[in-house]
């Protein structure tokens, strides 16, 4: 079981390619339990990339929802009884960790970036490099990262997803001018990521000392979800 739940967490992080790949997408595509598994893994990885920044008591309740869905497949196979405990050894640890980072390091964690997410995006060859920019982006690797995604850009600029993630290396490396030019177009316009581009331009305005002007951004943001509350928590800081 922990050689297949290592081989479902290469597939989450985009490092399955080739054979290999096409192997595994099409178990997923035949066999339902191995899809349930992967779901199963994959709702693991969005609690911990996901929630942390939300706070402790979030956290709670994304777990005790994630229990609950489990224990909710009363026909549950073999296979699908076997990944629970790992489900439950995995939420304790969740909760230990984040209780240890929301009391300790609360501060810093407004200034983290999220992280990004494997996505289907069109064309085989286009699904590589993506994967590839994830797996760099991820790996703190950001000029490498902005690299590949600069290629999307040029090939698809009205994919809005790019452009917001090449930004955020910007941020990575601490470039806040370079940042702000190209969180810009994100945060001014009406895609998912506008308010997300709001805050990374107010957290880079206030990195460079101009408070007044990433209060203002700040101020524009609902106050609802998880972006909301950390621009509530960054405008208490600030203040």
């Amino acid at each position: 079981m922990e050689k297949l739940t290592d081989k479902i967490q290469d597939y989450i992080d985009g490092l399955l390619d080739g054979d290999e790949l096409q192997a595994f997408e099409q178990k997923l595509r035949e066999d339902e339990d191995f899809r349930n598994l992967v779901y199963l893994q994959r709702e693991v990885n969005d609690i911990i990339h996901k929630r942390v920044n939300s706070g402790e008591q979030d956290l709670r309740i994304s777990l005790r929802a994630a229990e609950q869905e489990t224990r909710s497949h009363d026909g549950a196979t073999p296979l699908i009884k076997k990944i629970k405990p790992l489900i439950a050894v995995v939420s304790a640890a969740c909760l230990f960790v984040v209780g240890y980072l929301f009391f300790t390091n609360s501060n810093s964690s407004l200034y983290e970036l999220p992280a990004m997410q494997s996505e289907v995006v069109r064309g085989e060859e286009a699904v590589v490099r993506y994967e590839e920019a994830v797996r760099l982006y991820n790996a703190k690797s950001y000029k490498e990262s902005r690299k590949m995604l600069n290629q999307l850009i040029q090939e698809e600029p009205e994919v809005v997803q790019y452009q917001y993630y090449a930004a955020l290396t910007y941020v990575g490396e601490k470039k806040w001018k370079e940042a702000l030019k190209a969180l810009e177009p994100v945060a001014f316009g009406t895609s998912i990521f506008q308010e997300e581009a709001t805050y990374y331009m107010a957290v880079c305005h206030h990195k460079e000392g101009n408070d007044a002007e990433a209060k203002r951004l700040l101020q524009t943001i609902s106050s609802q979800g998880k972006i909301g509350e950390k621009a509530k928590k960054l405008l208490k800081k600030i203040d």
